[in-house]
């Protein structure tokens, strides 16, 4: 961990708005990663004009990594430039800097401005988590819940979620209660408690709702008809075809469990209400 500015113990993982760069970087200092920091575009240069004065007075981490952050965003996130990229390498690796390590894994993830690279992705994702960036450790749930880049593993999934925790997002928790709902460590019935989460904001929760209450899951009326959760569901259905598949199947095998469990019961109840009479002969109520 950096000894000059240590991360806050609870990140604020959600979007911000900053008319100023003294703004940015307020936010950026009480915990919100400066990618969900929105800015007008016009003011990129003016910013880094600010964040170079504040350099000249002395060295300032944060103020080095939004300058090389707030280049690569004007630019269009042409990280690959080599002055750049060293600077990117410098922060992350010199300086302990775990957002940078971050950035360079998200680049590498997406082959924005990099040649695409799963494997260095999930590695730098992983030493980002390790410093103490959080956000790092959701990434790192969602590859390892979807297996995307790697096999998937619901333990590791599970595990990563736990340590993404201090970002607060309802998202976290949510995918918790669905992994432990799949994997059998809970009841199909654990899914339920997604019910509030979908209430707090959680897209994931939202859309496990509907498309369990399609597939004869016993949500309730009211979050079913409630429209901000419908809406919620298809922002999330946008987001990708290939993770909705992923939920989609976990869903039936849920929803085909707990077909079976119901057949289980009805048939011990019939058992129970078979009487057998005198000459040992079963008769039916």
């Amino acid at each position: 961990m950096r000894k000059d500015r240590a991360f806050p113990h609870s990140f604020d993982y959600s979007e911000k708005r900053a008319g100023t760069f003294n703004e940015f970087i307020a936010w950026h200092k009480r915990g919100t990663p400066a990618y969900l920091i929105r800015y007008e575009k016009g003011l990129c240069h003016e910013f880094i004009k600010q964040a170079q004065a504040m350099l000249a007075k002395g060295f300032d981490v944060d103020a080095s990594y939004l300058k090389e952050f707030l280049t690569a965003d004007s630019a269009g996130n042409r990280i690959g430039d080599d002055d750049n990229l060293f600077s990117y390498l410098k922060l992350a690796f010199l300086y302990g800097e775990p957002e940078a390590l971050f950035d360079l894994a998200y680049f590498f993830w997406t082959g924005r401005g990099l040649k695409r690279n799963l494997k260095v992705a999930i590695d730098l994702f992983r030493q980002s988590g390790m410093l103490g960036f959080a956000p790092a450790w959701f990434e790192l749930g969602l590859i390892n819940f979807y297996g995307i880049g790697t096999k998937r593993d619901f333990a590791r999934s599970r595990d990563c979620f736990s340590r993404a925790m201090e970002i607060s997002d309802v998202d976290c928790i949510a995918y918790r209660h669905f992994i432990d709902a799949v994997s059998g460590v809970t009841k199909p019935q654990g899914l339920l408690n997604l019910s509030s989460l979908a209430f707090m904001g959680s897209k994931f929760a939202s859309y496990v709702i509907l498309k369990g209450h399609s597939l004869g899951l016993a949500f309730s009326d009211s979050i079913v008809a409630d429209p901000m959760v419908e809406k919620r569901s298809r922002q999330f259905s946008s987001l990708s075809s290939n993770c909705v598949d992923v939920i989609d199947k976990d869903l039936a095998k849920i929803s085909h469990r707990l077909k079976g469990l119901s057949h289980l019961k009805e048939k011990g109840a019939e058992e129970e209400n078979a009487v057998v009479n005198d000459d040992g002969e079963e008769a039916l109520d």
